[in-house]
C-alpha cells in the first residue's frame, strides 16, 4: 500500500529528525560572546522545542536514524522487552512499510493498527 500523495502522508506521519542537527547541538561557542550570541544561546531551546513539536527526534543509536533522510514515521505500538513497531512512509515512493526494532530478548508481536483500514476506506491509500 502507499499514500496517494505526500500531503496526505504528512497529515498522519512525522518527519524524522536527527538529534545532532538540533540547533542546540549545532550552536558554536566562542570565547568572545557578543550580546547577540548570548541572546541566541539563551533562546536556542525554543528552536529545539519547535522542531520537537513537529518531528520525531532520533539519536545515532536508534534504528530510525537510518531512515531520517527518506522516510516519515508513525509509532504503532510497544511490545515486551523494548521492541517498538513503526509504520514508515517513503517520501519518494509513498509506500508504507513496518519496522520492528530489535528486542532485548525474545520478540513479540502487535496487531496491525485499524488506522490502515480507515485510511484505505477514506481513499488516502492506493494498493
Amino acid at each position: 500500500m502507499k499514500f496517494k500523495n505526500l500531503e496526505i502522508a504528512k497529515e498522519f506521519f512525522s518527519p524524522i529528525f536527527k538529534e545532532e542537527k538540533l540547533p542546540s547541538k549545532l550552536f558554536k561557542f566562542s570565547t568572545n560572546y557578543t550580546q547577540e550570541e548570548v541572546d541566541e544561546y539563551n533562546n536556542i531551546w525554543k528552536k529545539d522545542e519547535e522542531i520537537k513539536e513537529t518531528h520525531f527526534i532520533v539519536s545515532y543509536e536508534q534504528d530510525l536514524y537510518w531512515y531520517a533522510d527518506n522516510s516519515l514515521v508513525r509509532e504503532i505500538s510497544y511490545a515486551r522487552r523494548g521492541q517498538i513497531y513503526y509504520l514508515l512512509c517513503n517520501i519518494e515512493t509513498l509506500e508504507i512499510s513496518v519496522l520492528a526494532t530489535k528486542p532485548d530478548g525474545s520478540g513479540c508481536e502487535v496487531l496491525m493498527p485499524d488506522i490502515l483500514i480507515e485510511w484505505f476506506l477514506k481513499g488516502y491509500l492506493v494498493s
